[in-house]
């Protein structure tokens, strides 16, 4: 049986400069037939729950979807039909339709995710049940089906695995028993004698697992390595240090659970959606796009970037599909004051920013408001997406809807734009005081910016070091405390602050090194803008004076630095 996990891991090992292990990380030797839980983001739910139904989703207000019949869908992204699953232990069987809830999630991992390619055993027969019962959401599922071609093979297998999670019910309280008793199961036989869809699914496309969401649609299910795993008598295989722990699969729960929840907002909310990509396979592509008029668009003042990434082939594993690498992914609008040049192209101002996954599928909402002033003019515009070097299914909308805030945006007003300024002792020389012209109807002014660091040099900077950008706006502060504040990246270095932020749209368990603090980003999830409100720092029909100085623990950046940051900002201002 291959182990497919870290064989496939192992090449990420000679990772590019975005992608480096911080030296300095302190990572904690793992051992190599499992053990105590890792470290994916406690999902934080109380534990009284009835075993007899699944109170959760009225507890937590979570919308229910209900079954959709007459599927026969076997790729990622289709609709799961109907099917029912001999169940290992009491010759009973599970059923889709009849135990759908419209809430639940499933998981489903196969003796493929291992322990790590140097040792094949399966991480569904080590103690990492306890593990996956304390961090998961208490609307998942999880099924252990074995790929194990041998029947006697796949019999010992689910023979361990029963053994393994009988062993973490006895050892959960009283209530999480209950609960978990009748939504951890071993599917009987091996996959190869399944009838119905599971089986050709999980020896093919889902052969290291898959799930199947809220919506009834098929997920893949990612590499499940434990960054508190890290064992360096490992890395001779091919460079690959960090073991697999089950319980990581919680991590695939939790972010349905989160997407569920986006999409119902969206669902909810009436949004004008204008689509610029509609799927198809794309790197860098330039769009000509109709918006509604000027006057249909002075009806909104919300607009966000939705972005959904598919790998191209949805009938293979993700991790031959799907883009290898974290890179930048940007949504460019034209600059409707410089006219098209027709030598240089058009002049483009950032739109929004994303971080492409390690070999998982992604979905992203990013709020992307100023640039309503952007686009004000309607009618045809010219974008550009810029999605990487890595061919990639992609779906761009823009979401234009209406909040009742009491103002929209005007105007923006540029400040320093730096795709890729060097974080070094010229980067503040090259931030002079910037001075604009507030419009003289504004009601409400807003600092607005988009920043990430890349590279590594001495320090590490900018994709894993604390780089620092200190604000004034006419020589005043406007943070919390009527100081200056620093937009800082503390969890830049960590070895684990990108794991919770399954919950704010990234794609969780890649096969690279995703559990990582950036300074700005995390793989997988898009770029959140930092605003702050300085409405009380200017006055309309005046000029204000921006200022900006890059700061790197409590000096100037780093003489000789080599990393870069990457800046968008501007005044944003609103009537």
């Amino acid at each position: 049986m291959r182990s497919y996990l870290l064989i496939a891991l192992a090449s990420l090992a000679t990772a590019c400069a975005t992608s480096s292990k911080p030296s300095d990380a302190g990572f904690d030797a793992g051992s190599e037939d499992g053990g105590d839980a890792g470290s994916p983001a406690d999902a934080g739910f109380d534990a009284g729950f009835d075993a007899g139904s699944n109170p959760y989703c009225t507890q937590q207000q979570l919308p229910t979807a209900a079954f959709i019949p007459d599927s026969a869908g076997l790729h990622r992204g289709d609709i799961a039909p109907d099917f029912t699953l001999p169940l290992f232990g009491d010759g009973g069987s599970w059923q889709f339709s009849t135990e759908f809830t419209g809430c639940d999630s499933y998981v489903f991992i196969t003796d493929e995710q291992t322990v790590s390619s140097i040792n094949a055993t399966a991480l569904a027969t080590t103690t990492d049940w306890a593990g996956l019962i304390k961090q998961s959401p208490p609307n998942a599922h999880y099924f252990f089906i074995s790929v194990n071609p041998s029947t006697s093979g796949a019999l010992a297998t689910n023979e361990k695995v029963a053994s393994q999670i009988a062993a973490a019910l006895a050892g959960a309280t009283a209530d999480q028993a209950a609960l978990w008793e009748s939504k951890l199961h071993v599917v009987a036989g091996n996959a190869q004698s399944l009838a119905g869809p599971i089986g050709p699914l999980v020896t093919g496309w889902g052969l290291l697992g898959f799930a199947i969401d809220r919506q009834q649609r098929y997920r893949g299910v990612g590499f499940l390595s434990d960054v508190t795993r890290y064992n360096q008598a490992t890395q001779s295989d091919a460079g690959w240090g960090y073991l697999g722990n089950l319980a990581y699969a919680a991590n695939e729960a939790i972010y349905m659970n989160a997407q569920a929840l986006t999409q119902a907002r969206l669902d909810a909310e009436g949004a004008t959606v204008v689509t610029l990509l509609d799927g198809g396979v794309v790197t860098l592509v330039d769009i000509d796009a109709n918006l509604p008029s000027a006057s249909d668009l002075e009806a909104f003042d919300t607009l966000e970037v939705e972005v959904t990434q598919h790998c191209p082939d949805p009938t293979d594993l993700e991790f031959n599909s799907c883009g290898a690498w974290d890179y930048l992914a940007s949504l460019y609008v034209d600059d409707p004051s410089v006219p098209y040049d027709p030598d240089a192209g058009y002049s483009y101002l950032e739109l929004a920013r994303f971080i492409t996954s390690y070999h998982r599928e992604t979905h992203w909402v990013v709020d992307a408001t100023p640039m309503l002033a952007r686009l004000a003019s309607g009618g045809t515009r010219h974008f550009q997406w810029n999605g990487s070097s890595q061919p990639t299914g992609t779906v761009v909308d823009l979401r234009l809807s209406n909040r009742s805030k009491s103002y929209r945006p005007e105007a923006i007003l540029p400040l320093w734009t730096d795709p890729g300024a060097t974080f070094n002792e010229t980067y503040n020389p090259d931030h002079q005081p910037i001075t604009v012209n507030i419009p003289a109807d504004t009601k409400h002014t807003e600092l607005w910016m988009i920043i990430t660091g890349h590279g590594n040099d001495a320090n590490q900077c900018c994709e894993f070091c604390n780089h620092e950008h200190q604000f004034t706006v006419n020589d005043a502060g406007f943070g919390s405390d009527g100081g200056s504040p620093l937009v800082q990246f503390p969890e830049a270095g960590t070895s684990d602050k990108c794991i919770p932020e399954e919950t704010n749209g990234m794609s969780p368990n890649q096969g690279g090194t995703w559990w990582y603090g950036r300074g700005g980003w995390c793989p997988g999830e898009q770029v959140d803008p930092h605003v702050y409100d300085v409405t009380t720092l200017v006055t309309p029909g005046q000029s204000a004076t921006v200022t900006m100085q890059g700061k790197f623990g409590d000096g100037a950046p780093p003489k000789g630095g080599g990393g870069d940051v990457d800046l968008q900002s501007m005044l944003v201002t609103y009537h």
